[in-house]
């Protein structure tokens, strides 16, 4: 006996009593039913067998690193300036799959006189210490030629076996060894909706990382963060008594640092400062509260070695001289590793005597 099935649907339209004229058994409903889900598979098979063919058709370019290459730098210090010139050539290996069109190199300290290559532009990045040269001509357009909005390849890269110069700049800062940078140029196809662009990112997501991800990278030399200099206290007459110089200073972080005090006097009298009436023999205590903690009245009658190889030694020649500067022997400073807090180093004269003096804090590194 086949079992017959009213829809309940009410009457309230006409097309609710048009329905209601249908008797439909449960074989019928059940074919109904299985015809549905078929249709339903198969409109899902081709939305995933579409979506996977527009996928397919992605393809993702090697990433910008295909290349070997050589970073030589020459630096040179002009005492008249007190700068020193840094500049590079970057020569890229003839078994290099790519053109170079980008380099980089880390810094510290203040850059000026940033040079570049013909077709190249160089500066410095704002959100951190870095030099970032790239090439910003592009190859133009052969007569006739249709833009197609590809980014077009460099005009003056550096191909497989060549060698380019004219990188450089000028820094107070000292060299060291420091880290550089290098991509080259990739073709990446033209994408015409900001959809396409997100399915090629997902799609080929090395690419979507930044120069310092992706780039070949290695050790050459650059400027390098000198000794920090904590605190210099204002020029003035040292007398006696109570009209001593003064000098404080704090150690910050949660962690001591190693620290020199430097008391000049007679090393200001030289070129190029030629200061009237220095201090003849500074003589220095430093103190943590009111606690003194170190003494020194000339700098090499104790830790004369361990204050030379900190290169800041007070017969350091002074900024265009050959020369120690006059009578720096007799200078005091003291080297040594303080908890963080607040210091005093007092600075009078040896014996009584007066003149100009001044106080320097350096951390070093």
């Amino acid at each position: 006996m086949q079992q017959e099935f009213l829809l309940p649907v009410g009457r309230e339209s006409p097309t609710a009593e048009f329905i209601n004229h249908w008797h439909l058994t449960a074989r019928q409903w059940s074919r109904i039913m299985k015809i549905a889900v078929h249709c339903c598979l198969a409109t899902t098979a081709l939305f995933f067998w579409l979506s996977v063919s527009a996928q397919a058709q992605i393809v993702c370019p090697d990433p910008p690193n295909r290349v070997t290459v050589t970073v030589n730098a020459t630096v040179t210090f002009d005492s008249a300036t007190n700068l020193y010139t840094y500049a590079y050539e970057v020569f890229s290996d003839p078994t290099s799959a790519q053109d170079v069109d980008a380099f980089a190199v880390d810094v510290a300290g203040l850059i000026s006189a940033i040079a570049s290559p013909q077709g190249w532009s160089g500066r410095q990045l704002r959100t951190r210490s870095t030099i970032d040269w790239h090439v910003f001509e592009p190859v133009p357009l052969a007569p006739g030629e249709v833009d197609t909005g590809d980014v077009p390849p460099p005009l003056f890269p550096i191909t497989p076996g060549t060698l380019m110069t004219g990188f450089s700049f000028k820094s107070p800062n000292p060299p060291g060894p420091v880290k550089f940078y290098v991509t080259a140029y990739i073709r990446i196809p033209t994408v015409s909706t900001e959809e396409e662009a997100d399915e090629f990112y997902f799609t080929c997501p090395q690419l979507a990382a930044s120069i310092f991800n992706l780039a070949v990278t290695g050790t050459t030399e650059g400027p390098v963060q000198d000794s920090e200099l904590i605190n210099i206290s204002t020029r003035a007459q040292v007398g006696t008594g109570d009209d001593v110089m003064i000098g404080g200073f704090v150690v910050g972080g949660t962690t001591p640092k190693t620290v020199l005090i430097r008391a000049r006097g007679p090393s200001m009298g030289g070129a190029p400062f030629f200061v009237p009436g220095t201090l003849a023999n500074p003589f220095m205590r430093l103190f943590s509260g009111p606690t003194p903690i170190a003494e020194n009245d000339n700098w090499q009658d104790t830790q004369a070695a361990q204050i030379t190889a900190t290169g800041l030694d007070p017969c350091q020649r002074n900024p265009g001289q050959t020369t120690p500067p006059p009578f720096c022997n007799l200078e005091s400073a003291i080297l040594i590793t303080l908890p963080p807090g607040a210091y005093t180093a007092i600075q009078s004269g040896f014996g009584g005597v007066t003149g100009i003096g001044l106080v320097e804090a350096f951390e070093v590194n």
